[in-house]
């Protein structure tokens, strides 16, 4: 899912209101406030996260460097995927501050 959707999909969970009892005219005014807001969030740079995310060092489960029968499904190296990601996000930011 890109970043567009899912900050639609979180941003009011997120986010919330600025009161317990939103009027129907405060929630239609919120939301595009929330989704802006997770969206700038999801598009901070990993290093921003790591200093809030610890990495587990033990039990790691070693990733099979063979090509499974599930990769066919999944073209895209890590590299270009991670690109992908980028550049979608970008262009996602790019729609969400033009409306």
């Amino acid at each position: 899912m890109d970043v567009l959707n899912l900050s639609r999909v979180f941003g009011p969970t997120l986010v919330g209101h600025s009161s317990a009892s939103p009027t129907p005219l405060a929630i239609l005014e919120d939301v595009p406030r929330q989704c802006k807001v997770v969206a700038r969030l999801l598009s901070l740079p990993p290093d921003f996260w790591t200093g809030f995310v610890g990495t587990e060092q033990e039990n790691l489960v070693p990733v099979p460097a063979s090509r499974g029968p599930f990769n066919s499904f999944f073209p895209f190296t890590a590299g270009a995927a991670k690109l992908r990601h980028g550049l979608d996000a970008a262009l996602s930011l790019q729609e969400m501050e033009a409306r």
